[in-house]
Formats: structure tokens, C-alpha cells, sequence
């Protein structure tokens, strides 16, 4: 599907040929954003995911009964997360698909980086 040759088309079908030229290149466009945003959703489901399989390796070796406990609660937490990408994702899709644009949102960064960042010393202090 590329765009046809307007110069070698009748007067009367220019326009014609022009109007699916532009929407030709619209879905061109339209196809391009849709795999960025693909490949932006895959990365943003991987990260959570691996966070997940490193706590379940953590858990599975630990014998101490209050670390297993720590490991399960981390566990819990990062599925939470990673459920709330999905649902996030799935509002996304459906949002695109009705028309309709996503209510905006606050969100409190500083809450979110805290969370990230003490799951991150947790797991860092983990591996020395």
C-alpha cells in the first residue's frame, strides 16, 4: 500500500488519488505510533515482571520465616504494580477504541519513586 502517481492520473480523479494519498499516509502514521506504543508498553510490563520473578528466586531460597514473609509482601506489592500497568493499558485500549481521551490524573511522583526506590535498597542489600 504505497501512495499512487497523481501526476499520471486524469484531472477529474486527482482529487480522488490526493484524498488516498493523505490517508495512506495518515496509517502510515497511525501504524508508527501504534508500535512505538507497543514497544513502550512491552517495556513498561517487563520491568515489573522481572522485578517479580527476581523476588520469587529470592523467596524460594530463603529459610528464614519473617525474610520469606518480606520476600511474599514484596511480591505482592510489585504484582499490584504490575496489575495497575495492565489495567492501565487496557483503559488505553479501550479509550482509543470508543474515541473517547482518558480523564487526566494527578499522581504523586514523590510516592512512587519512595516505593521504587526502597524495593530497589531492599533488593540491592539482598545480593551482597
Amino acid at each position: 500500500m504505497s501512495p499512487l502517481d497523481e501526476t499520471a492520473v486524469p484531472e477529474e480523479v486527482a482529487p480522488l488519488v490526493s484524498s488516498i494519498n493523505d490517508l495512506l499516509s495518515r496509517l502510515k502514521v497511525s501504524l508508527t505510533t501504534q508500535k512505538r506504543f507497543l514497544a513502550d508498553a512491552a517495556h513498561q510490563l517487563k520491568t515489573p515482571l522481572a522485578g517479580l520473578r527476581m523476588q520469587a528466586d529470592l523467596a524460594q531460597r530463603e529459610t528464614d520465616t519473617d525474610e520469606l514473609k518480606k520476600s511474599l509482601k514484596h511480591i505482592g506489592r510489585a504484582s499490584i504494580r504490575a496489575t495497575h500497568t495492565v489495567n492501565q493499558l487496557l483503559a488505553l485500549a479501550r479509550a482509543e477504541t470508543t474515541g473517547r481521551s482518558l480523564a487526566k490524573q494527578r499522581v504523586d511522583l514523590v510516592h512512587i519513586v519512595s516505593e521504587v526506590m526502597a524495593d530497589s535498597v531492599l533488593r540491592a542489600g539482598k545480593e551482597n
